[in-house]
């Protein structure tokens, strides 16, 4: 494959991710940043832990602390020991931080990425392109 297109996906890549935060933050979301909301979205989907958010944010462990500090006296997000192991920290959402995710999913997510505009088909060959990028990206 040619060195250029590589280049020309990263390039549109980043471009496409530019855009994603930047209509995402506009429309949404009181005034969070978008590491808080990729947080709030990743522990409303997962049973998460501190350690999960600091895996998937790709950060430090003092900073997701803080992180998390910020979202549980904004209300977002509660902590709960673990019954078995009070080192585990387990996290949940609160009502406040649905809406908020509500608000991002109905206000932003297909409109601005206009997957409306693809087919069936389409739709399915991005969803595997995108598993396979992500399943390669860790290794």
């Amino acid at each position: 494959m040619p060195k250029n297109i590589n280049e020309k996906v990263i390039k549109l890549f980043f471009e496409l991710g530019r855009v994603i935060r930047s209509r995402a933050l506009r429309k949404c979301c009181l005034g969070l940043n978008m590491s808080q909301l990729f947080a709030i979205m990743f522990i409303k989907e997962n049973k998460a832990k501190m350690r999960d958010i600091s895996n998937m944010l790709g950060i430090r462990n003092a900073s997701t602390t803080s992180l998390i500090d910020g979202l549980t006296k904004a209300g977002y997000v509660q902590r709960k020991h673990d019954k078995k192991d009070r080192r585990e920290v387990n996290l949940s959402v609160t009502k406040k931080a649905d809406s908020i995710i509500d608000a991002a999913w109905k206000n932003n997510v297909a409109g601005f990425l206009a997957l409306d505009s693809l087919t069936d088909k389409e739709l399915i060959d991005l969803e595997k392109i995108l598993i396979k990028l992500k399943k390669y990206s860790h290794d």
